[in-house]
């Protein structure tokens, strides 16, 4: 007897078990689920950390959420996504950094109020010229005449534009020196039918004997010429000067230098720097064309010739050329006060107080 009543105390109790406890009781089989963890966004990485992208391209950025649960989450499309400067690299919504023009760039992220790492974007030219150098060195016994030395191949000459020209394999539109490509253009910017003239400063486009400007084949820039009278006189000094915010890296420079320059007492340009400079040749439309502008560091290196000192430049294309520093328009990011120059004796780039007076040569276009 009482063995039957153990057995069935037995199966009423698995019964409660399987079943749960009425609406009033405090088991059942199934309980209500714990209340759900809200995730929070802690923090945003973008990478790569820093980038070279050449004018027209693109490179993919990337943005990672970490969530306080600890999980990590592709946001690249969710982020928001700031340029320092759109002008030069501008974002997409999914984070693809196109470069527009030559320069330096800051990219970041932002979601949910969480802001990211910042990476760097540079954005070159579509083409570089070569250095020019078409020769060797030795260790001890200074350089030789032509491209040998000790470990030849390893240097400069042995590579690039300026090997294949040596070696009779680069082909060329134009003429110039080593690696470089040029051809001059009369004043309304068409090519002179005549390019191995020998510069005159009472010359004559029809023989070939003087020119405005010249054209880069290969990096597509057009460069100002220099004379030795009117408004391109090479002597011409100019303090720097910009009121673009985008570009002057966060000050105005000096806007009137002590020495005079070409028009100094017209009322329409007054002061001898180089954004009046600009504003001047582009009124004149120098080789047919209103868009010049003071070039950056990068584009007036692209016509250094290091092969020649005093000055190093190509002297066929670029008459009038002298052996002093010319502003570029790249400020200083570290000193507003600041600008960097390019120094045409041997082809140096340092960094001067926007006060100072320097010669300029002016730029448009660019592949």
């Amino acid at each position: 007897m009482y063995k039957k009543f153990y057995g069935f105390m037995l199966m009423a109790f698995a019964s409660l078990m399987l079943n749960g406890c009425n609406s009033e009781g405090a088991f059942n089989g199934d309980p209500t689920p714990p209340p759900e963890v809200v995730k929070e966004l802690v923090s945003i990485e973008v990478t790569p950390l820093k980038s070279t992208v050449i004018k027209g391209n693109s490179v993919q950025l990337t943005a990672k959420g970490t969530y306080s649960d600890g999980n990590e989450v592709d946001v690249t499309s969710s982020v928001t996504w700031t340029s320092s400067n759109p002008n030069k690299v501008k974002v997409t919504t999914d984070g693809l950094a196109k470069a527009i023009t030559p320069g330096a760039v800051t990219i970041s992220a932002e979601m949910e109020g969480i802001t990211s790492n910042t990476v760097s974007v540079i954005a070159m030219l579509t083409r570089l010229n070569d250095t020019g150098q078409t020769w060797g060195a030795l260790d001890l016994s200074g350089n030789n005449e032509d491209c040998s030395g000790n470990d030849f191949e390893a240097q400069d000459c042995s590579h690039g534009r300026d090997a294949q020209a040596a070696a009779g394999t680069l082909t060329k539109v134009g003429g110039g020196s080593a690696g470089f490509d040029f051809t001059k253009l009369d004043s309304n910017g068409s090519p002179l039918p005549v390019q191995d003239g020998t510069w005159s400063e009472s010359g004559d486009v029809g023989l070939g004997t003087k020119w405005s400007c010249v054209q880069d084949n290969h990096t597509g820039f057009i460069w100002e010429v220099k004379t030795l009278a009117g408004l391109h006189h090479s002597k011409y000094t100019y303090t720097w000067y910009s009121t673009d915010i985008t570009t002057n890296g966060g000050a105005d420079g000096t806007p009137n230098s002590s020495i005079d320059c070409h028009d100094y007492a017209n009322a329409n340009a007054k002061f001898c720097n180089t954004q009046a400079f600009v504003a001047r040749v582009n009124a004149a439309s120098l080789c047919g064309h209103n868009d010049w502008r003071l070039p950056s560091r990068g584009e007036l290196q692209s016509i250094v010739d290091y092969s020649k000192v005093n000055p190093a430049i190509d002297t066929d294309y670029f008459p009038n050329s002298d052996e002093k520093s010319y502003w570029s328009s790249s400020a200083v990011a570290v000193d507003s006060d600041y600008a960097w120059f390019v120094f045409f004796s041997y082809g140096d780039v340092s960094n001067v107080s926007r006060s100072n007076d320097l010669r300029v040569r002016l730029v448009r276009g660019g592949l």
